[in-house]
């Protein structure tokens, strides 16, 4: 708080910014108004607070401001000078938050500098185009990246059939199905890469994807399993998390296999020839598929997301290979055309 004279609130924002440790801060920039106009020629302190859920990180503060006015338009643009601070680490769920207070105005020394004794206070001005109220942050990410792949090679690629491909000469860049039909429970089509590692409780997968045509499709678009077999085929000891295209339309849904368990998620409906930027999430309780319209991940598409929960914290604890796969169960009559591209597993 303010020395002397106790501040009172009146802005409070929060954000979750994720994982990572906060390092520095810009000025805080703000526009101010006067709630009543016979408040004209009182001075006012500015102070803003920033804390991480309730721990205070650092404070600044502007003395003895003149020149504020009721009328919105002649809004007061005023700067807050943050100080230094340690850096603060922030986990995926923690608050970022703002907390702006004022008082009447004083000088460095406490004493008040002038104007009025009292006053009804301060309004910010914010959210608009001609008063962009901000304050910048470095955020330094801490998340690690355990595979990443854009498909430009198919190095390391184990391919089983011919329908599924990794940057072959006529679908460079990419991970393919090329009218990719079912198995029928004889023909496997598929691909299947080892990761560096067995994943942990927790991570976040990336990818990008598209599809052009099907036939009452049931693929596995992206799959991650605890051995190279088939998806379907991991056995009593195995598992599989699934983004599964399918059944029957075109959508897509989480479905897992826990030995011989299988459990699936609602979906998020697609169209073809659209382009899709997949995530999914593993936490030790859930699963968490969501599907975006744009590369930076920020709009989820109508029906997204959606969840899966899973039994037990230690469950799917063995996944070490991606495949991307047609269903060797179900009919040849289901036929997939897609490709798959940007692959990026990390911890949050």
């Amino acid at each position: 708080m303010l020395a002397g004279i106790r501040g009172k609130r009146f802005g409070n924002w929060t954000n979750t910014p994720g994982s990572g440790t906060l390092t520095s801060l810009s000025d805080f920039q703000v526009w101010l108004g006067l709630k009543n106009s016979d408040d004209i020629g009182t001075k006012f302190d500015l102070r803003a607070d920033i804390y991480k859920n309730n721990q205070l990180v650092v404070s600044g503060q502007t003395l003895c401001m003149t020149g504020i006015t009721r009328n919105p338009d002649q809004a007061k643009d005023t700067m807050v000078s943050f100080g230094t601070f340690a850096p603060v680490s922030f986990g995926s769920t923690d608050l970022l938050s703002l907390k702006v207070l004022t008082r009447i105005g004083t000088n460095p020394d406490n004493t008040q500098c002038g104007g009025h004794f009292n006053a009804v206070g301060l309004r910010a001005y914010f959210d608009s185009v001609n008063r962009p109220a901000k304050f910048d942050m470095t955020f330094v990410s801490t998340s690690v990246v355990i595979f990443q792949d854009d498909y430009s090679s198919s190095a390391g690629w184990t391919q089983i059939g011919s329908s599924v491909t990794v940057n072959s000469p006529s679908h460079p860049g990419v991970a393919y199905f090329d009218n990719a039909a079912d198995g029928g429970g004889v023909d496997d089509n598929r691909i299947f890469k080892q990761l560096p590692s067995t994943l942990p409780s927790i991570w976040t997968g990336d990818f990008d994807y598209k599809f052009t045509t099907s036939s009452i499709p049931a693929a596995y678009a992206w799959a991650l399993t605890a051995s190279n077999a088939n998806p379907e085929q991991q056995g009593s000891t195995g598992s599989a998390i699934l983004v599964y295209h399918g059944p029957e339309v075109d959508q897509l849904h989480i479905r897992t296999w826990e030995g011989l368990t299988v459990a699936d998620s609602t979906a998020v409906p697609i169209s073809a020839n659209t382009d899709y930027y997949v995530r999914l999430e593993k936490t030790p309780t859930q699963l968490i598929l969501m599907a975006f319209s744009d590369p930076a991940r920020t709009i989820q598409i109508p029906g997204s997301p959606v969840t899966l929960a899973i039994a037990a914290p230690t469950d799917f604890n063995n996944l070490n290979l991606i495949q991307h796969s047609t269903s060797l169960s179900s009919g040849s009559a289901r036929t997939l055309t897609a490709q798959v591209d940007n692959t990026k597993i990390f911890t949050p």
